[in-house]
């Protein structure tokens, strides 16, 4: 490992933080009240989607999917 971190220093490359998660995978289940919450701070003006998501541990795709149900909902 030593020698990985010597050789990305020689070559100039910049070191990155790595978070290794151990234990059992499960899938995050959000609330409706979380998941309204979280739709409406996105509709926020000036909101960026991408800070959103990262702010509240949402993928900005699954985000975009649930902002695009809610618009399909107000429509009906």
């Amino acid at each position: 490992m030593a020698d990985a971190m010597l050789d990305a220093r020689q070559e100039g490359c910049s070191y990155r933080r790595i978070e290794l998660i151990t234990g059992e995978r499960r899938r995050r289940r959000w609330t409706a009240e979380e998941k309204a919450r979280i739709v409406a701070e996105s509709f926020e003006e000036g909101a960026n989607i991408s800070e959103v998501a990262r702010r509240n541990g949402v993928v900005r795709g699954l985000l975009t999917v649930w902002r695009h149900k809610r618009r399909q909902a107000s429509r009906r």
